[in-house]
């Protein structure tokens, strides 16, 4: 019985699957010939999750009886549930890069994992938190999640941010850098940055809407600069240009930062980030990063910082989170642990 990977889009594993092409023998099947959207809004997901059942259903001859299916999107749990009703004949089905972003979907993905899963059914998540939360709200044994940590999979790191543009202009001067999408609370980030006089940078998604909610009905600080939807060439070059990179991160629930503090920690950033269980599996605070209460504590920080504060510890937590990097989340050492979770 043969090994397959599913990929909703000709992109959306791409480096995973040349290695588990080479070491471990899978076959993989794209259902689209095209490239993921950038960011895609929630109904979008969706749209794109129903195609993605009808497109399985016509290459079902080419992955049923297997052995293992790995793929990263909603539609595996279809896949579970055809498995679970013996519809579909295969030994293990995983769910690689499963996460949930807000707690509300606790409780809808706690009614779908228990229609649609059975113990064949495995979960890769990114992080060892996700394992303890998602075993316990969902009441599945811990052994169904294999822990792959979120990391940097590009073969060679000085390639991160060539795709970059000339679009965004950096602010002149020293400034700080918050970005991302998921589970952002750029809301009160911006509101403690109006009671400083420091400059503040945010790269965020279109997507993100309670901020575009929040600057439609309030005038947004002079020293605040927001932008959308920027390339990742122009993400990464804006990131190296701060002082520091802030994580305001709202819900202490799945996967999410990870993607941002591997690029801060790659560019030897100090890090500042309010206090999820997630993000200090990354950092340790005052060993790589500060760990923040709450984003109150901020300015305080900032304006010590400012002051010449920390100025010896800095650069020694940029050293480490730099060096954690190097040791854990590189792709040398992301394709070991790839290898060995998946090839049991």
């Amino acid at each position: 019985m043969a090994n397959v990977l599913i990929n909703a889009y000709k992109n959306t594993m791409a480096i995973q699957e040349e290695i588990l092409e080479k070491e471990l023998g899978f076959k993989s099947i794209s259902l689209r010939n095209q490239e993921i959207p950038r960011i895609p809004s929630k109904l979008q997901v969706i749209k794109a999750e129903c195609m993605n059942v009808i497109l399985c259903l016509k290459k079902w001859k080419e992955f049923n009886h297997s052995n293992t299916i790995i793929a990263s999107g909603y539609f595996v749990f279809i896949l579970g549930l055809l498995n679970k009703l013996k519809i579909l004949d295969c030994t293990r089905i995983i769910s690689y890069g499963f996460f949930i972003h807000s707690p509300r979907m606790i409780n809808i993905f706690k009614a779908i994992t228990r229609i649609c899963c059975s113990e064949c059914f495995k979960f890769v998540v990114f992080s060892k938190y996700e394992v303890e939360l998602y075993s316990k709200k969902f009441k599945i044994n811990k052994t169904n999640f294999i822990y792959i940590p979120y990391g940097d999979w590009n073969k060679e790191k000085n390639t991160v941010g060539n795709n970059g543009s000339d679009k965004y202009i950096l602010p002149e001067g020293q400034y700080y850098f918050a970005g991302g999408y998921s589970n952002r609370d750029y809301v009160s980030l911006i509101e403690e940055f109006k009671k400083l006089p420091y400059r503040l940078l945010i790269a965020a998604s279109s997507n993100n809407s309670d901020l575009v909610q929040y600057l439609k009905q309030e005038s947004i600080p002079s020293n605040v600069t927001v932008i959308y939807d920027c390339v990742s060439g122009d993400f990464e070059r804006i990131l190296q240009g701060s002082v520091a990179v802030i994580f305001p991160m709202r819900d202490n629930t799945g996967a999410s930062g990870q993607m941002v503090i591997i690029a801060a920690m790659r560019n030897k950033k100090l890090i500042i980030s309010t206090n999820t269980d997630v993000i200090k599996e990354y950092i340790r605070d005052k060993e790589e990063g500060i760990i923040l209460g709450n984003i109150r504590e901020l300015g305080e920080v900032l304006t010590s910082l400012e002051r010449g504060g920390y100025t010896e510890e800095i650069q020694i937590m940029r050293t480490k989170a730099y060096q954690r990097y190097c040791e854990k989340y590189t792709y040398a050492a992301l394709k070991k642990q790839l290898i060995t979770a998946l090839g049991e």
